[in-house]
């Protein structure tokens, strides 16, 4: 039996459900994505029952007053597991901050879910397309951990009159085809709360280990 991550609907109910603590319907759910066909309700064969109640089961759904509400409890081993740190792996990587930084990170989007996981910037940045939030939908913690590092950046691009370097972040994201990080980003900037981002790059020391060694070929060097 296949897991129920690579079910094409998994991302895009527990997604949507992640938005409200009382609780999402699948109708409404159906109806923000302009799907016409009560399918989301229908029996996978596979499963032998709808997708939903099997993420009810497992516990990635549980039942609110108003509909399904999607439980993040299973979060940091997932994320553990697309992330895993390999001790032999030559080179610089993001695997050990990413670990590190996971306790904080889970908090945030627990107690941030219904900004974080809005319908509205949540459309944005699938730019209202219902395949690519199947397609897409499982990279979402690594958004908002990205969302997360970048915030921790901007201040110190401040401290070092450095703006720049945040236009070229933001301007490189822009490339993507398939997400609109700026959106997305602009909407959480203006709706969360001044204090609710965690501090996972604290002091200048923390942020030269995360930031990649820069290393020039001949040829860059020439650029320069």
């Amino acid at each position: 039996m296949k897991d129920l991550f690579d079910f094409n609907n998994f991302w895009l109910i527990w997604i949507c459900c992640a938005g409200s603590n009382e609780g999402t319907s699948l109708f409404r759910i159906q109806s923000v994505w302009g799907i016409r066909t009560n399918y989301l309700y229908h029996k996978e064969t596979s499963l032998d029952k709808p997708l939903f109640e099997a993420m009810l089961e497992k516990g990635y759904l549980k039942r609110g007053k108003k509909g399904l509400v999607s439980d993040f409890e299973w979060i940091p081993s997932y994320i553990l597991k697309r992330h895993k740190l390999k001790s032999d792996a030559p080179g610089w990587s993001l695997n050990s901050f990413i670990v590190e930084t996971i306790p904080d990170i889970h908090k945030f989007m627990k107690e941030n879910s219904t900004v974080l996981f809005d319908l509205a910037p949540i459309k944005n940045l699938y730019q209202s397309d219902l395949n690519t939030i199947k397609r897409n939908g499982s990279t979402i913690f690594d958004d908002i951990l990205l969302y997360v590092f970048i915030s921790n950046l901007i201040p110190f691009c401040k401290r070092y009159e450095a703006d720049i370097v945040i236009r070229m972040l933001y301007t490189f994201f822009s490339f993507s085809t398939e997400k609109d990080f700026l959106s997305y980003f602009y909407a959480l900037n203006n709706k969360l709360k001044s204090d609710a981002m965690p501090i996972v790059i604290p002091n200048e020391g923390q942020l030269v280990d995360v930031l990649c060694p820069l290393k020039f070929s001949e040829k860059d060097k020439e650029l320069k």
